[in-house]
């Protein structure tokens, strides 16, 4: 199990004599959002270890990490596929906004093969189907479900649809159901 202890990346191994966590950062900066790759073989997580907020990824004990965004603005929630060697993340571009625009794209675990999914919209976070087929994200006034490897709009839900006081509203630490 992965988790964010404070400014860290820790890993609880399930099962193991004695259930201790093992810090897989060294907690002297931001590391959040910290992911398996769909192999269980590396971490993918988002550090300010090089100043702004990059993507990087890590071997399981926390070695090798190798950052692979380097955006101006910096590049956060990363969120590895659970089907294949590829990440979705946001990059973040700068604006006195309360919420600033930010680009969702994907790249391959190399940081490689970088795609552009949505352009510079203010949008509040994204998850991946199960099955890595879907990709949900929830814009300001929507929430829109991509598929993927294509990018393409399958569905489109404006939250002032479904209540009228939903305007201006956005969804945050989104989940999809197993089945």
């Amino acid at each position: 199990v992965l988790l964010k202890g404070g400014t860290s990346v820790i890993v609880v191994a399930e099962g193991s004599p004695d259930n201790n966590p093992t810090e897989l950062t060294d907690g002297k900066s931001m590391d959040l959002s910290p992911t398996w790759t769909s192999d269980g073989k590396r971490v993918v997580f988002q550090s300010n270890r090089s100043g702004k907020p990059q993507v990087w990824i890590m071997d399981p004990d926390g070695k090798n990490p190798v950052r692979l965004t380097d955006h101006a603005d910096g590049a956060t929630q990363p969120a590895a596929s659970p089907a294949g060697d590829v990440i979705a993340y946001r990059e973040e571009h700068a604006a006195r906004d309360k919420l600033p625009p930010s680009t969702l794209k994907t790249m391959d675990l190399s940081g490689r093969a970088s795609k552009v999914l949505i352009e510079k919209t203010q949008m509040q976070g994204h998850a991946w189907s199960p099955k890595g087929d879907r990709l949900a994200v929830s814009l300001v006034n929507e929430l829109r479900i991509l598929e993927m490897p294509s990018g393409k709009t399958v569905k489109s839900f404006k939250f002032e649809e479904i209540h009228q006081d939903l305007y201006a509203h956005a969804a945050y630490g989104m989940t999809w159901r197993p089945d």
